[in-house]
């Protein structure tokens, strides 16, 4: 499958190839203009993933690799302390970005990065019929490569569903509770959607 994003992006570049395939006296002269259409649609991929049957699992939001994991942060969302889960997007794609868990969005903040290498922070609070509270993150990289949210306040996503891009990548969090088991480890490589980042616990 192809993200809806994908058609916007090629749209460009075979529009001129079409152009330069008519109007140039060889057809080969358009052909990096097809290549870079068909790398642009490799990109922004959406394959199709099999979310584990594990309704206490916290998924991978993304593609990529776990950057850094810390046990006990300072959630400066919802202002508790909780496991901070960091990953590394890979800048071949996908670029979609799904929900951790099932449940409502409760709330949805854009706040300035306090840490270097991004601009600004797109946060989605998601809480569970349980009421366990999952705090997804993307960072924005670059104005150019502003994150993308696809879900409302109020919203129910499924777990594993679809719920926004990162243009080429960049970084993604998951702020867990406090309690959750961890099931990954710095340098572990994650599917979106499909691997299980942590298990929340109910004592």
């Amino acid at each position: 499958m192809l993200a809806r994003e994908a058609l916007l992006w090629a749209a460009l570049p075979a529009a001129l190839a079409l152009w330069v395939q008519i109007a140039a006296p060889h057809a080969l002269w358009a052909l990096p203009l097809w290549l870079l259409a068909a790398l642009v649609l490799f990109l922004f991929r959406d394959p199709e993933r099999e979310v584990p049957p594990h309704p206490l699992g916290v998924v991978a939001p993304a593609d990529g690799r776990v950057e850094r994991i810390e046990g006990e942060a300072a959630d400066p969302f919802l202002e508790r302390t909780a496991r901070r889960i960091v990953i590394r997007m890979r800048p071949w794609g996908p670029f979609v970005v799904r929900a951790p868990i099932e449940g409502r969005v409760v709330e949805r903040w854009l706040r300035p990065c306090a840490e270097g290498g991004c601009g600004r922070r797109y946060a989605i609070w998601l809480q569970t019929d349980e009421k366990d509270d999952v705090v997804l993150v993307l960072d924005e990289p670059a104005r150019w490569r502003r994150p993308v949210c696809l879900t409302g306040v109020g919203e129910r996503v499924g777990q594993g569903q679809r719920c926004g891009y990162v243009r080429f990548g960049g970084r993604v969090e998951v702020w867990v509770p406090r309690n959750a088991r961890l099931d990954v480890g710095p340098g572990s490589r994650v599917r979106a959607g499909s691997t299980i980042l942590a298990t929340l616990v109910h004592d």
